[in-house]
């Protein structure tokens, strides 16, 4: 028994000393992401967050947004901190996610301040899960972005989830906001003057 316990803990070893980076690992529930084009907006991935049509569930605000950029480039960025930058500062729901600010280093910590990360890439079957997982560790926001012919197929994540209860979630903010957006349309409508036809009798 103790012979096939051990050739059991071989095997788990071995596979993440093995390329490519193992499923299990890349679809952890610390890895749940939302993959949006960088010329969407606030508004547009908040929206594809809350559905919660993912394989990780229902969705929780320490997941990360992944911003795809052309060319192969991302940028990533904790929904909580997305939060934290409409609450904070001049972004709005209409804000391009490609005009989001960086994260910029506190002054008096080694913590960021909210904004997005330019992310570190792999390409998934180039690289063996242990050394995935020491790359996460050691990359700007400890996340790994990891691709398959430049497509993202999955993150690395090292950070911390936090639990943290908010004055105002993210899924209020997002029914606020259809409701604005619902009361400027029947606004406009009312304000909309039938056509006259311009023939007199």
């Amino acid at each position: 028994m103790q012979h096939v316990i051990m050739a059991l803990g071989i095997t788990k070893k071995s596979r993440y000393n093995d390329m490519p980076i193992s499923e299990d690992r890349l679809y952890a529930d610390g890895n749940a992401y939302i993959l949006v084009a960088a010329h969407q907006t606030v508004r547009h991935a908040l929206y594809e967050w809350s559905r919660g049509a993912t394989r990780w569930g229902t969705p929780r605000e320490w997941w990360w947004l992944v911003i795809e950029h052309e060319g192969s480039r991302f940028a990533a960025i904790p929904f909580e901190q997305l939060r934290d930058l409409l609450n904070q500062s001049e972004i709005t729901m209409d804000t391009c996610l490609a005009d989001l600010p960086e994260a910029l280093q506190q002054a008096d910590s080694w913590q960021l301040n909210p904004g997005v990360i330019h992310s570190r890439i792999v390409d998934k079957s180039t690289i063996t899960t242990a050394a995935a997982l020491q790359q996460a560790e050691e990359s700007p926001g400890q996340l790994l972005v990891v691709t398959t012919q430049g497509q993202c197929v999955g993150i690395i994540s090292k950070r911390s989830r936090s639990f943290a209860m908010a004055t105002l979630s993210l899924l209020k903010m997002i029914e606020e906001d259809a409701k604005k957006q619902s009361s400027a349309t029947v606004s406009a409508d009312s304000k909309v003057i039938p056509e006259q036809d311009s023939k007199k009798n």
